[in-house]
């Protein structure tokens, strides 16, 4: 079995490039043959994985939603509500280029043999049935603190990759009212990528 990975942009130093490589590394060690969907021999693999926002070279869209092969579909945002509501208010919304969007998610979707995801929202968004949930790495809901967080620090760290606000600020000021109140006492130092 041959997967082939494909990428909205080749630039190395791209978040979406590094954790594709993470991911295909990981089949790799695992013994499965893996392939980027760019490159020579692509389209003689047996899976097409695709990975998004952003969505993979959009001229490799149609070959996608009328090729035989399966499709594993990664699903980790709502771009085109993100682009619709102008990412929480913090940009100017794109309603034309949502619905595009839209369209394009809806297609990949329906064609993918399995969705995978980061939340619940999203897997209900996808029918429960064929989608696979991967939580992220918030456990907000989790009465006791991760064994790994040293309460002893003076400063613990929060870091969020990814559009924070596209939740909406108050869904942000909600997570940041919970881990204020988790770690009571402690001061939060917040990056946000």
């Amino acid at each position: 079995m041959i997967i082939a990975f494909h990428l909205a942009n080749t630039n190395k130093s791209s978040p979406a490039y590094k954790r594709l490589s993470s991911l295909k590394a990981a089949f790799e060690a695992a013994g499965i043959a893996t392939i980027w969907a760019h490159q020579e021999g692509g389209d003689k693999a047996d899976i097409d994985y695709l990975s998004f926002p952003p969505f993979p070279r959009l001229k490799a869209i149609p070959r996608l939603l009328l090729s035989r092969r399966p499709i594993v579909l990664e699903y980790r945002d709502g771009w085109a509500n993100a682009i619709a509501t102008g990412y929480g208010a913090t940009v100017r919304s794109k309603p034309v280029k949502a619905q595009a969007v839209r369209l394009i998610e809806t297609a990949l979707s329906l064609r993918a043999r399995r969705v995978v995801t980061v939340t619940p929202g999203l897997m209900r968004w996808h029918g429960v049935s064929r989608t696979a949930l991967l939580p992220n790495g918030s456990e907000l809901d989790t009465p006791a603190p991760r064994r790994d967080v040293d309460l002893n620090k003076p400063t613990l760290s929060v870091v969020c990759f990814g559009k924070f606000l596209s939740y909406g600020q108050s869904n942000v000021m909600a997570a940041l009212g919970s881990l204020s109140r988790r770690y009571k006492g402690q001061t939060l130092d917040i990056h946000v990528y």
